[in-house]
């Protein structure tokens, strides 16, 4: 397990670098750098070692009380298609590490 104990006001690790903190704050770039480097160890020992890898991202949300959300970039428009559409789908099932 990969935790980032960094409030998101001081640094978002779900963002892209460029955009992830305020300013050019070199202490939460250097953390942003570390935590996604830590990632990337985590995803290729798992791929070398058993083929595969499960990324689980968990966090907490403010704008929602009392509701679990699951981020897994489909669309609402996806979400209601038949299963054999989705089957055909040529989207990337994937992530190369």
């Amino acid at each position: 397990m990969i935790f980032l104990r960094l409030h998101r006001s001081k640094l978002d690790g779900n963002r892209a670098r460029d955009v992830c903190c305020e300013g050019q704050n070199y202490q939460a770039l250097e953390a942003w750098d570390a935590y996604h480097g830590w990632i990337a160890e985590a995803l290729k020992a798992c791929v070398d070692k058993f083929g595969f890898a499960l990324l689980l991202d968990l966090h907490g949300q403010s704008h929602r009380r009392l509701v679990t959300e699951l981020g897994y970039l489909v669309t609402v428009d996806e979400l209601l298609l038949f299963d054999g559409v989705l089957d055909m789908s040529t989207r990337p099932t994937s992530v190369d590490v």
